[in-house]
């Protein structure tokens, strides 16, 4: 590896809208951003997509509670990852993005409550739609004498997982 300078610099603006009533609980959150980089003798010193560059981030969620019961369902989407090519030189550079994140989970928890203790149980749905949504890419190259080779790696989230739980 050979260190380098670099630069970074961000802009944007999250908002977040909440309503409560009767017994439920609606919330909304959404970030609009860009992320630049700017490294020294790469890429003739301009600037670049950062390494978690997603444009728009939108996060809703709903929560139903009654009684001892709660209700949970959440759906998160954000744009692509900046996919950097590197060229020999470094000099040049190709952009890519990858595919956008979309994942819907639900969860339902049953309280019991008296004066010495709380048990929770419940259950969650993490990526109902089973959606392959990548979280992580990167460029790894490997040179030897016979010559270099670029490999992508690309780091998914979890698929469709259930879970169990007793608190």
């Amino acid at each position: 590896y050979i260190p380098r300078i670099g630069k970074e610099r961000v802009k944007g603006i999250d908002l977040f809208i909440q309503k409560k009533h009767n017994i439920f609980n609606h919330m909304a959150g959404y970030s609009i951003s860009t992320r630049e980089e700017k490294i020294d003798n790469l890429f003739n010193d301009k600037w670049f997509p950062g390494y978690n560059d997603r444009t728009h981030r939108l996060k809703m969620s709903e929560m139903i509670t009654w009684k001892n019961w709660h209700l949970t369902g959440t759906w998160n989407f954000s744009s692509g990852l900046p996919l950097l090519k590197l060229t020999e030189s470094a000099t040049e550079i190709d952009i890519n993005r990858s595919d956008h994140f979309s994942q819907l989970d639900f969860a339902l928890i049953r309280e019991l409550r008296t004066n010495h203790f709380l048990l929770q149980a419940g259950a969650s749905l993490l990526n109902v739609f089973n959606r392959q949504n990548i979280v992580e890419v990167d460029f790894l190259r490997f040179t030897s004498d016979a010559g270099s080779m670029t490999v992508r790696s690309d780091i998914s989230a979890l698929g469709f997982t259930p879970l169990f739980f007793i608190n």
